[in-house]
């Protein structure tokens, strides 16, 4: 009797120990899954701002480049200083935007990292909140995905357009020296103004290429093929030129004829040149508001369903999707012109949002939950501005989208 009575001491010893296991692991899940979103919901509030603040910067520096471009400086200049003079502006400003998008490549680079280190760690969750955090997590790396794409695409074209100023700025240039000499011939009087083109000495090097061709052509193969037309027009003419002064006469005028002969192919049709993008950019554009809606609504549901909620620890509900779907819907206007040719006529939040909805892809999934006290809307005839605030930090952002 005694030693049955031992046995179930024992027995009742591993059942307690078995249930002080049971008890810590459930414990140690629970708390492991809690830092798991934790560290989801820092990252993506941290990356989301840096991001958009980012952008919000670029659009600043798009609208003075946009000023420039729309300038009388530009559509019609008083002479040739001032005509240099703007596009050596738009040069600059053109500098700042490609450092600008450089490194917010770095940066979607640095977050997509972090993204992908957060994945592994979802792998281990169970039940409904993994499949949340996987959701979250995976909606953010096919973000990355598209947007560092268009980012390339952005640098691209910018290369592309940068390259075609300065083609402008030494066109111009042969322009008014040809101005200056006339049809004279004489190799003296040529050579008092060479010096004026010698920017064009570039192009007539076997080896030359244009700065970032390889990157252009990547996106870009039929608008470098229109580039190097210029590059070919503008050697044949130094070298036409650089005879003359030499006093080979002969050879010069047969290669300015040659010259005058060919110089249809450097005629840019500048309403298409580095248009090649544009059916893959606006596909990849309604990609991304797809992804941030559907990573929002992902949030919104986590958050409904009190998925945040754990005994004894910090609730995770800090998430700032609301500020992410305000720059959406700014997002989401843009894409709405390009597909209407119009603006949105709208003048508050609810019927711009109601407006936005008639064009695809739709938000809906969103529309309603969208906390519209984050976001402040104005639509006036020159221009549409968005401010955005981060309810959490109280920092605002502006974007405006110019009419």
């Amino acid at each position: 009797m005694i030693k049955n009575k031992s046995k179930s001491v024992s027995l009742r010893v591993i059942l307690l120990i078995v249930l002080i296991l049971l008890i810590s692991i459930s414990i140690g899940y629970k708390y492991f899954e809690w830092k798991i979103f934790n560290n989801i919901s820092s990252i993506y509030n941290r990356a989301y701002f840096e991001e958009i603040s980012l952008t919000s910067e670029g659009g600043r520096i798009f609208e003075k480049y946009t000023n420039l471009m729309s300038s009388q400086s530009f559509t019609d200049p008083r002479d040739t200083t001032e005509y240099l003079e703007i596009l050596t502006n738009i040069d600059n400003t053109l500098n700042i935007n490609i450092n600008f998008l450089e490194g917010y490549g770095t940066l979607l680079k640095e977050n997509l990292y972090k993204f992908s280190e957060l994945k592994k760690g979802s792998n281990f969750l169970i039940g409904e909140r993994r499949n949340i955090a996987k959701k979250i997590i995976n909606y953010h790396l096919d973000y990355y995905k598209n947007e560092m794409e268009m980012n390339q695409i952005q640098l691209s074209q910018n290369y592309g357009v940068k390259t075609l100023i300065n083609i402008w700025s030494d066109n111009t240039k042969l322009v008014d020296f040809l101005n200056k000499i006339g049809s004279s011939v004489d190799s003296d009087y040529i050579g008092k103004y060479f010096s004026e083109i010698i920017s064009l000495e570039k192009y007539s090097n076997n080896d030359f290429k244009f700065e970032n061709e390889d990157i252009i052509r990547k996106y870009y193969p039929n608008s470098v093929s229109k580039l190097n037309s210029w590059k070919e027009y503008f050697a044949a003419y130094y070298s036409a030129e650089k005879n003359f002064v030499r006093g080979n006469t002969e050879t010069a005028f047969l290669e300015l004829q040659a010259v005058k002969d060919n110089a249809s192919n450097a005629t840019t049709d500048y309403n298409t040149i580095f248009t090649e993008q544009e059916s893959q950019t606006s596909e990849k554009s309604r990609a991304i508001l797809k992804i941030v809606s559907n990573q929002a609504a992902t949030i919104k549901e986590y958050k409904s369903k009190g998925l945040y909620k754990y005994p004894l620890l910090k609730e995770n509900n800090i998430w700032i999707e609301d500020f992410v779907l305000c720059q959406m819907y700014n997002y989401k206007t843009q894409i709405y012109q390009s597909i209407t040719s119009k603006y949105p006529s709208s003048k508050t939040v609810s019927g711009l949002i109601k407006e936005l909805s008639t064009i695809n892809p739709k938000t809906s999934n969103v529309d309603s939950t969208f906390d519209k006290s984050v976001m402040k809307f104005t639509n006036t005839d020159k221009k549409i501005e968005f401010i955005c605030e981060n309810k959490y930090n109280n920092k605002k952002l502006v974007f405006n989208i110019l009419k």
